[in-house]
C-alpha cells in the first residue's frame, strides 16, 4: 500500500516566522515503511541526517520531518560522498530496470534478494543480487543520466548467467572483478557489451543489431549477435528470430567466415505448456528433437 507523506525540512525555520517562507512538494516512490524502519534514540541521531516522526495519542502518524546533518544546512560545506540509502527487494528485471516486492532487511536475510543503493535524490545507483548465504553474485551499476550501465561480477563464471540468448559459450568467460559494460540505444535495447578485466582492459565484446527476419518460413523480429576478441578479430555470430509473443523460435550459429555451424528450432504447444527443441546440423539435417515443459 502506498502512503502520502509530507516531509518538512528541519532547517531551524518555524512555520509563520516570515512571509517569505516557500512550501514545495516533491514526488517520491519511497514507502513510509522504507523511511521509518530503524528507530533510534535522539542522542544517536544527533548531528546525523534522520527522520523525525510525530504521532497522536492513538499512534496515528501526523507528519514526518527530515532533519539534515550539519553539513547539509545552508552555509555549511556538504560531504563529497553523502551516505546512500539501501533498500531490499524480492525481484529485479534488468531489461526493464524494475525492482519489485520490497523487503525489510530482516525479511531479506536467508533468502535470495536484491539490494538497491539509492542516492539522496532517490535515484537508484546500483542493484546487487545476493544469495541466501549472503554471497554477492553481481552488481548492476546504473547511470541515472543515461540508459547505459555496467555489471560487475563478484565471482568467476559465465556471462550466459546474464542472458543465455544474446550471449554464447564461444565467448563467455567472466572472472571476479570483471565488468560487462552495456552501451544501449535510446529505447534501452543493447547496442554493444564490452567485457573488461580488473584493470579496465577489454577482453572481448559483443555487438547487436535488430531487424525484421529475412527467413520467410520464420517471420518475426531478428536479433544478430556478433562476438569479437579484444584485438577486434571476429569469433562468430548467431541470429535469433522471435515471434509476435516475443518467444524465441529459431537460432542459427555461424563461424567467423559466416559458415553455418548449427541451428535450433523451437515449436510451442500452448495447450500442453511444452515446446519441442529441434537441432539441425550444418547440412540442414535434423539430429535431435526433444520435448521440454515451459
Amino acid at each position: 500500500m502506498h502512503f502520502s507523506i509530507f516531509i518538512f525540512i528541519g532547517l531551524g525555520i518555524v512555520s509563520g516566522q516570515n512571509d517569505s517562507t516557500t512550501v514545495k512538494y516533491f514526488h517520491t516512490k519511497q514507502l513510509r515503511s522504507h523511511i521509518l524502519r530503524n528507530e533510534a534514540d535522539e542522542k544517536e541521531v544527533r548531528k546525523k541526517p534522520h527522520f523525525k516522526a510525530l504521532y497522536d495519542r492513538k499512534g496515528n502518524i501526523l507528519n514526518i520531518e527530515y532533519v539534515p546533518a550539519s553539513w547539509d544546512k545552508p552555509g555549511r560545506k556538504k560531504s563529497a560522498n553523502p551516505k546512500t540509502l539501501k533498500l531490499y527487494y524480492k525481484s529485479w528485471k534488468p531489461r526493464r530496470m524494475e525492482l519489485g516486492e520490497g523487503l525489510t532487511r530482516t525479511e531479506a536475510r536467508g533468502r535470495k534478494h536484491y539490494e538497491a543503493a539509492l542516492a539522496p535524490d532517490g535515484k537508484v545507483l546500483s542493484v546487487t543480487e545476493i544469495h541466501p548465504s549472503g554471497r554477492r553474485k553481481w552488481t548492476y551499476h546504473l547511470k541515472p543520466e543515461s540508459k547505459d550501465y555496467a555489471v560487475e561480477f563478484h565471482s568467476n563464471g559465465s556471462i550466459l548467467a546474464l542472458d543465455d540468448v544474446l550471449f554464447t559459450d564461444a565467448v563467455s568467460e567472466v572472472r571476479r572483478g570483471w565488468k560487462a559494460i552495456y552501451k544501449t540505444r535510446k529505447d534501452g535495447r543493447p547496442k554493444q557489451v564490452h567485457l573488461e578485466d580488473r584493470l579496465g582492459q577489454r577482453v572481448y565484446f559483443y555487438t547487436f543489431t535488430f531487424s525484421a527476419s529475412r527467413d520467410t518460413a520464420f517471420p518475426g523480429m531478428m536479433i544478430q549477435s556478433e562476438y569479437f576478441k579484444d584485438d577486434n578479430s571476429k569469433v562468430g555470430h548467431h541470429e535469433m528470430i522471435f515471434d509476435k509473443k516475443r518467444r524465441l523460435i529459431k537460432v542459427d550459429y555461424f563461424d567467423r567466415k559466416k559458415n553455418l555451424i548449427q541451428s535450433f528450432i523451437y515449436e510451442y504447444r500452448d495447450d500442453l505448456k511444452e515446446k519441442a527443441i529441434i537441432t539441425i546440423n550444418e547440412k540442414g539435417e535434423m539430429v535431435e528433437r526433444k520435448i521440454v515443459p515451459y
